[in-house]
């Protein structure tokens, strides 16, 4: 899954397509709601890091950009990260948090 640049149109490449299957934290599933006129797909953990562990469900998310595979970020309980929000480092948005436009959250919990 990749997306086009809205400036340039060039294709561009999710980080989880340069990863190997064993490196990637986290999938998505077939769940899915819609969240502001977008299709948000749940995830769930593939290997244990922080507090997650392997098998555990999280939040939604509409593509993996929204969600890095590195650190211990996460998406938890019912929260909803759209658009060009962005969670990385060791945040945390659990809860029924919704993250969305261009939001960026690098590290605390929002809730």
């Amino acid at each position: 899954m990749g997306w086009l640049h809205p400036i340039s149109g060039m294709f561009l490449a999710t980080p989880a397509q340069f990863l190997k299957g064993d490196e990637m934290k986290y999938k998505l599933t077939d769940e899915t709601i819609e969240f502001n006129g977008k299709t948000l797909f749940r995830i769930q953990a593939l290997k244990d890091f922080g507090d997650v562990k392997a098998g555990d469900l999280g939040g939604y998310i509409e593509s993996e950009k929204n969600l890095s595979q590195e650190g211990n970020c996460w998406v938890a309980d019912n929260a909803r990260v759209s658009g060009n929000a962005r969670v990385s480092g060791n945040a945390w948005v659990y809860d029924t948090a919704q993250i969305f436009g261009d939001a960026e959250i690098k590290n605390g919990y929002i809730g």
